[in-house]
C-alpha cells in the first residue's frame, strides 16, 4: 500500500463509517462526530444514543449555573441583554431565553429551506457539543433532540439569514423555537407529506413542547453548527466525486490514451503515489496500448494536447491534499462547543470567548471550493480529450454513426462548457469580501461560513453532473476505441490478403499499404462510412500502380472495380462490427472492467447510436448522478471498493515530502525567488497581524478573557489555539489591559440587580482574533510550506498562491475593522484623534481594500479551454497579483499600525488624566466621603472614557449629581420647610463649589506626556518604540509612509522575533 497517509485516509473515508455500537447507533459523546459519521446520521437515518458517561458533567454545569444566579451574579445572555444591548439587565432570567428566539425567528421561508439533512446534521452538532457539559443545557433538553432525531422530527429552518459571526443566530434560532413548540414553527415529519406544527410534532413524541431554562436558548442558537453541518455534508460529497474522477480519468486514459499511462514519471516525487494507483487502474494489455499509441500519436493539431498522466495526478494529488485539510479542519469542528458564555465548574469560572466565530468553517470551505474548481478544471479537460477528435482520435463527438446525421456528444460539450463556466463563476470570489459590520457594530467581522457552504453545495451540484457526463463518454469512447481497434485489425489484415492475392504484392508493398490505409482511416473521420471506405480504397490505388509491372493489374485498378469491391466490403465490415456486441471484450484491468461493466449491464446504460437510442442524454447522465450518492449509490459503492482495492495494491513511491502538495515532473520553476519572497512575507504578515491585534487592545482597552485556553481548549484548532496563546504573552505585563475593570456598580432599583455598569466583553475585531486569525495561519504555513518547495507542481503553486490572497485579505479585513474601532467615537473609549489626518488615513485605508478584495479573486478559476497541461502563464499570472496583493497588504497594515501607534499615546495621555483627576478627588473627598469617592472613581473613567467630546463641564455635572446621593442631609417631614433645611442646602453648595474647585485645578494640570512603555506589554514594546520613533520622524501621512517602509525592510524581521519567537 503507498506510504502516503493522505491517500490511505481517502481510501478509508470512502467506506461506510464504523459505528460504535454494535446496534447500529451513533453513540454521541462530545468527540465521536465526524464527516462520515454526520452523514450517516443526516443522510441515512441512523440512530444516534447519548453517552452516558456524559450526563454528571452536563448536570454539574446546569447546577453550576444556577447556583452562581442565586448568589446574585451577572452572566451575559442569562440575566443581560445580548451583543450590543449587553448593557440591559432582568431578573426574568426564563423569560430572557424566550425573547432571544422572537427577536432571531426573523427567516424568511420564501428565500428558501434547509435541506432536512443539513438540519439533522445541525441538530446532532448541538447535542454533541452540549455534552460537553460547558454550556449549561439541561439533559433533559438534549435528551429531547435526541428523540426527535431518532423519531424523524426535523425543524424546518429558513435557508438565508445568517453572516456565522457570532454563530448562526437566525438558522439555529428555528430548532430552539420548535422545541418550545413555538405559533408557526414547523417541523418535517418522516413518513407524512407536509410539516406539521412543532408542538404536534413533540406531542406526538411526549417530548414537550419545552420551556428553555436560563442560557439553554442562548445555547442552542449560537454556534457554528449549521455552517459546520453543511460543509460536513458537502464534504462527504467532494469525497466521492474525487474518487469518481480518479476512476473517470483513468478509463479516459484507457479510451484516447496517455503518454505516460501506467508508467510513472522517473523524477522522484510525490504524484508518484496516485500514479502508482492509475498503475493498477490501467493494467491493459500491451498490444493494446501500443496500437492506441500507433494510431493516436504524432503531434494534434491546433496545438492541442492529450491529457497527461502527470498532470492528471497533480491535479487529483492538490484536489486531496485540499479535501483532507478541509476534512481535518471540520473533524474539529464537529466536536467543538461553539456558544458563548462558557462555564467551567471545576474553575469556578464563567469564560467570556469568541468560538462562535466560523472563520475555521470558512477556510475549510475554501479548501473544498479549491477541491472543487480542480475536478471541474480536470473533468472538462478530459470531456475535451475525448469530444475533440484531433485529440482522441476517435470519432468526431464520439458518434457512433455517419458524421453528417449522428453529433453524437456535441450537446454534451455545451453542457460541460456551461457547468464550468457556472463552477468558475460561484468560485471566482471569496465571501469574505462581502462582509458588512452588523447588530450595533458589535459583530465587525464575519465569517459567512454558512452562505460559503452553501456555494459549496451549489458548486457540488455542478461537478457532480459533470462527473456523470466524463464516465457516460468514457464508456462511450472505450466502445469506439474497441471498435476502432478491431476492424484497423481485421481491414488492415483484409486489404493486405486482398492485395496479395490480386496483384501478388511484395511484404515491402503490403507494409506500405497497411500504413496508408491507417493513416487515410484517421484522416477521414470526418466522412459518412461509405464516401469514407470508398476514400480510404482510392487512396490505395496509387501504391499498387507505382508498384505493379503487370499492365493487366493495372488495367483492373485503372478501371476501379478493385476499388469498389474493396471499399463494399470495408462498408460492411465496419456495418457488422458495429452491431456486434462489445460488452466484455473491452480489455481492461479487473477493477475498471468492473466500473464498465457495472454502468452498462447494472445501470443499463447502453451505448449511444443515432436512431437506435431513444433515450436523451441528459435521462441517462441523470441515472449516473443517482446513483453516485455517497454510501448507498450502487455506482459510489463500487467506486469506492474499486479505489480501496487499487490503493492497497498500488506500490509506494513516497518520497517523504509533508507539504501535500506534489510536482509533475518538470524542473524547478525559474520564479523560485518570487515565490521565496511571498512566502517569507506571508509568515512575517501572520506576526504582524497578532502584533496589531494585541496593540488595538491595548488601545481599546481590550480584554485578555477572551484567550484564556480554556476556551480554545473546548475548540482545539492548532492555529487558534497558537494565536490565544500569543495574544496573550504579548498582552504580558500591560497595565492598560490588566488595570481596566469596572469601578462601579450599578444600581438597577426594583429590577434588584447590582453588577458592573460595564459587562467587559470586546467587539468582534478583538474578542475572535484567534478565532480569525488562527485558520489563516493553518492556510499560510500550508501555502508558505508549497511556495518554498523548489519542486511543486504548477497546480500546487496556483492553489497556494490563491490561498495566500484570500488568507491576507482576511487578515486585512480584520485589521481595517480595529482600525475602525480606533478611529469611531462611539467605539474607542473616548481617544481623541486629529480629525483631517486620522480621516485621511482611513479613507486611504479604505480605498486599498477594495482594491485588495478585487485581487484576492482566485485564479484557479481562469483557465481556459481546458488547457491543464501548460499552466506556466497562470502561474506567472499569479506571482504579479499576488505581489500587487502584497502592496495594498503593506499599505492597510502600515495605516493599522501608524493608528495603532497614535492611539496608545492618546490612551496613555487619557489614562493619566483619569487617575490625575481620581487622585485629586480621593484626596478631597476620601476620608470625608467615602461612598462617593468610590463611586466617583468608576464615573470619572465612565465619562471621560464615553467620548472624546465630553469636557469639564459634563464631568463636573455627572459627579455632582453622584454627590448628592451622598451628601447627608435630613430632611423633616412637615411643611414649610425650616430655616434648618436652608443651612443644609448652604452645606450642600458647599461641597459642591468645593467639588467644582477641585475639578477646575485637577483638569488643566496633569502631565500631557507620559511614557507609554509603562502601560503597554513587554513584548510589543519594542515594535512600539520603533513605530513611534518612524511616526515621530515626519508628522501626519508622512509618518505613515514611514511605516510603510519599515514593513518592508530587514529590521522587521528581527523585531518580529523579539515579539513572537
Amino acid at each position: 500500500m503507498p506510504n502516503s497517509t493522505v491517500l490511505s485516509e481517502f481510501a478509508a473515508r470512502l467506506k461506510s463509517s464504523d459505528l460504535e455500537n454494535g446496534d447500529g447507533t451513533v453513540v454521541l459523546a462530545g468527540n465521536s462526530l465526524s464527516p462520515g459519521v454526520l452523514y450517516d446520521v443526516a443522510h441515512l437515518g441512523v440512530r444516534v444514543s447519548l453517552s452516558p458517561h456524559t450526563k454528571a458533567l452536563v448536570d454539574n454545569c446546569a447546577q453550576w449555573l444556577e447556583e452562581q444566579l442565586a448568589k446574585g451574579e451577572v452572566i451575559y445572555g442569562v440575566n443581560t441583554g445580548f451583543g450590543g444591548s449587553a448593557d440591559t439587565r432582568t431578573k426574568d432570567t426564563w423569560g430572557l431565553q424566550a425573547s432571544l428566539i422572537r427577536h432571531l425567528n426573523v427567516g424568511a421561508m420564501e428565500g428558501g429551506k434547509l435541506d432536512a439533512a443539513d438540519v439533522r446534521a445541525t441538530m446532532c452538532i448541538r447535542v454533541s457539543s452540549a455534552l460537553h457539559g460547558a454550556s449549561a443545557v439541561r439533559w433533559s433538553t438534549i435528551q429531547v433532540m435526541e428523540t426527535m432525531l431518532n423519531a424523524g422530527v426535523t425543524p424546518v429552518i429558513p435557508l438565508r439569514g445568517s453572516i456565522s459571526a457570532s454563530g448562526d443566530l437566525i438558522p439555529l434560532s428555528y430548532i430552539a423555537a420548535a422545541l418550545t413548540g413555538r405559533n408557526g414553527s414547523l417541523c418535517a415529519v418522516r413518513g407524512k407529506s407536509e410539516p406539521v406544527p412543532s408542538s404536534d410534532a413533540l406531542a406526538a413524541l411526549n417530548a414537550g413542547p419545552l420551556t428553555l431554562s436560563p442560557k439553554e436558548g442562548l445555547a442552542i442558537v449560537n454556534g457554528t453548527s449549521v455552517g459546520a453541518a453543511v460543509a460536513s455534508n458537502v464534504t462527504v460529497e467532494v469525497d466521492n466525486l474525487l474518487a469518481a474522477a480518479t476512476i473517470a480519468s483513468a478509463l479516459v486514459m484507457e479510451a484516447v490514451g496517455s503518454e505516460s499511462a501506467g508508467e510513472p514519471p522517473a523524477t522522484v516525487c510525490e504524484n508518484k503515489d496516485i500514479e502508482a494507483v492509475f498503475k493498477v487502474l490501467l493494467l491493459s494489455p500491451d498490444t493494446w496500448r501500443e496500437l492506441r499509441k500507433e494510431i493516436t500519436g504524432g503531434s494534434p493539431r491546433n496545438g492541442r494536447e492529450k491529457v497527461s498522466l502527470a498532470t492528471v495526478s497533480s491535479f487529483l494529488t492538490a484536489a486531496m491534499h485540499h479535501l483532507n485539510t478541509a476534512m481535518a479542519t471540520l473533524t474539529i469542528e464537529l466536536n467543538s462547543v461553539t456558544d458563548n458564555p462558557l462555564f467551567h465548574p471545576q474553575s469556578n469560572t464563567t469564560l467570556h470567548g469568541g468560538n462562535f466565530q466560523a472563520m475555521a468553517v470558512t477556510r475549510a470551505v475554501s479548501s473544498l471550493i479549491t477541491t472543487l474548481v480542480l475536478l471541474a478544471e480536470l473533468l472538462y479537460a478530459l470531456h475535451a480529450s475525448m469530444v475533440n477528435h484531433d485529440i482522441s482520435g476517435l470519432a468526431p463527438n464520439l458518434a457512433w454513426g455517419d458524421p453528417s446525421r449522428d453529433f453524437g456528444m456535441k450537446g454534451v460539450d455545451i453542457a460541460m462548457c456551461a457547468l464550468l463556466s457556472e463552477v468558475q463563476s460561484i468560485a471566482s470570489g471569496d465571501v469574505s469580501s462581502h462582509i458588512r459590520s452588523a447588530e450595533l457594530d458589535n459583530q465587525s467581522v464575519n465569517s459567512m461560513a454558512l452562505v460559503a457552504a452553501r456555494k459549496a453545495r451549489e458548486m457540488t451540484k455542478l461537478v457532480k453532473i459533470m462527473v456523470g457526463y466524463v464516465l457516460l463518454e468514457a464508456c462511450q469512447a472505450l466502445d469506439l476505441a474497441e471498435k476502432r481497434k478491431l476492424f484497423l485489425a481485421e481491414a488492415s489484415d483484409f486489404v493486405v490478403d486482398r492485395a496479395s492475392r490480386c496483384f501478388e504484392t511484395s511484404p515491402a508493398v503490403s507494409a506500405q499499404l497497411e500504413k496508408t490505409f491507417i493513416l487515410q482511416y484517421e484522416a477521414t473521420k470526418t466522412m459518412d462510412v461509405r464516401m469514407r471506405m470508398d476514400h480510404i480504397a482510392a487512396s490505395l490505388v496509387p501504391h499498387l500502380i507505382q508498384t505493379s509491372s503487370n499492365a493487366g493489374h493495372i488495367h483492373e485498378l485503372l478501371r476501379g472495380t478493385w476499388k469498389k469491391n474493396t471499399a463494399a466490403t470495408l462498408e460492411h465490415m465496419w456495418s457488422l462490427l458495429k452491431r456486434s456486441e462489445a460488452k466484455g471484450s473491452i480489455p481492461l484491468s479487473p477493477l475498471l472492467a468492473r466500473i464498465y461493466s457495472h454502468i452498462r449491464d447494472d445501470l443499463e446504460v447502453d451505448t449511444h447510436e443515432f436512431g437506435h437510442s431513444e433515450i436523451p442524454h441528459g435521462a441517462v447522465v441523470d441515472i449516473i448522478v443517482r446513483e453516485l450518492a455517497p454510501k448507498h449509490g450502487r455506482l459510489a459503492v463500487e467506486i469506492a471498493e474499486v479505489i480501496a482495492a487499487a490503493v492497497s495494491a498500488a506500490p509506494s513511491y513516497t518520497n517523504g515530502s509533508t507539504n501535500g502538495h506534489t510536482p509533475s515532473g518538470h524542473l524547478a520553476s525559474p520564479d523560485v525567488s518570487a515565490h521565496d519572497k511571498i512566502a517569507a512575507f506571508s509568515a512575517d504578515l501572520l506576526k504582524i497581524s497578532q502584533i496589531s491585534t494585541a496593540l488595538t487592545a491595548e488601545a481599546l482597552l481590550g480584554t485578555i478573557e477572551s484567550y484564556d485556553p480554556k476556551v480554545h481548549a473546548l475548540r482545539p484548532h492548532p492555529g487558534q489555539i497558537r494565536v490565544g496563546a500569543n495574544l496573550t504573552g504579548l498582552l504580558k505585563g500591560s497595565r492598560l489591559i490588566h488595570q481596566h475593570t469596572p469601578d462601579a456598580d450599578l444600581n438597577l432599583g426594583d429590577r434588584g440587580l447590582s453588577g458592573p455598569r460595564e459587562l467587559k466583553q470586546d467587539r468582534y475585531a478583538l474578542r475572535t482574533a484567534p478565532q480569525w486569525i488562527g485558520p489563516q495561519m493553518e492556510a499560510l504555513e500550508i501555502a508558505v510550506g508549497i511556495l518554498s518547495d523548489p519542486d511543486a507542481s504548477d497546480i500546487a503553486r496556483i492553489c497556494a498562491l490563491d490561498s495566500v490572497r484570500a488568507c491576507l485579505q482576511a487578515l486585512c479585513r480584520l485589521a481595517m475593522a480595529q482600525l475602525t474601532e480606533i478611529m469611531t467615537d462611539s467605539m474607542n473609549k473616548g481617544l481623541p484623534h486629529s480629525p483631517d489626518v486620522d480621516i485621511s488615513v482611513q479613507r486611504q485605508a479604505e480605498g486599498t481594500m477594495a482594491k485588495l478584495e478585487l485581487l484576492s479573486a482566485p485564479l484557479l478559476s481562469h483557465m481556459q479551454n481546458g488547457e491543464i497541461n501548460k499552466l506556466d502563464t497562470l502561474v506567472q499570472q499569479s506571482i504579479r497579483t499576488t505581489a500587487e496583493t502584497l502592496a495594498a497588504v503593506k499599505e492597510i497594515f502600515a495605516a493599522h499600525m501608524y493608528a495603532c501607534v497614535r492611539a496608545i499615546e492618546q490612551r496613555v495621555m487619557l489614562e493619566e488624566k483619569i487617575t490625575h483627576v481620581q487622585t485629586a478627588v480621593e484626596t478631597r473627598f476620601g476620608e470625608l466621603l467615602p461612598g462617593f469617592t468610590h463611586q466617583a472613581s468608576g464615573t470619572i473613567r465612565q465619562i471621560l472614557q464615553a467620548s472624546s467630546r465630553y469636557d469639564e463641564s459634563m464631568l463636573v455635572n455627572a459627579l455632582s449629581s453622584l454627590l448628592l446621593l451622598h451628601v447627608d442631609i435630613s430632611i423633616p417631614d412637615e411643611e414649610p420647610p425650616t430655616f434648618d433645611i436652608s443651612r443644609e442646602s448652604l452645606q450642600v453648595q458647599s461641597r459642591l463649589s468645593e467639588l467644582k474647585s477641585v475639578m477646575s485645578d485637577a483638569m488643566p494640570t496633569f502631565k500631557s506626556e507620559a511614557d507609554a512603555g509603562e502601560y503597554i506589554g513587554d513584548a510589543t514594546g519594542e515594535i512600539f518604540v520603533c513605530l513611534r520613533g518612524l511616526c515621530q520622524e515626519s508628522g501626519g501621512l508622512e509618518g505613515l509612509k514611514n511605516v510603510r517602509e519599515f514593513l518592508e525592510g530587514e529590521y522587521l524581521r528581527r523585531v518580529l522575533e523579539a515579539c513572537l519567537p
